[in-house]
């Protein structure tokens, strides 16, 4: 945690795997437009409906729905 309170950068970040939505309140705090991914639809269902991340899927690293930027 202490690592990505120094990020002073901004744009996109994809959280993978994402698991609960540990990390997503502070990457969105910093600025950052959050993706999340997770193999575990288990882990996914436990995120806040009111979480800040712009677009979640289920997914496995090997094979991401999102775009390649």
């Amino acid at each position: 945690t202490k690592a990505l309170l120094q990020l002073n950068c901004q744009g996109q970040i994809l959280d993978i795997p994402c698991g609960t939505g540990r990390f997503v309140d502070i990457l969105a705090n910093h600025g950052f437009e959050v993706h999340g991914a997770d193999y575990s639809s288990a882990m996914m269902a436990e995120i806040p409906l009111t979480s800040p991340y712009k677009s979640i899927a289920q997914a496995d690293v090997r094979n991401l729905p999102f775009a390649t930027n």
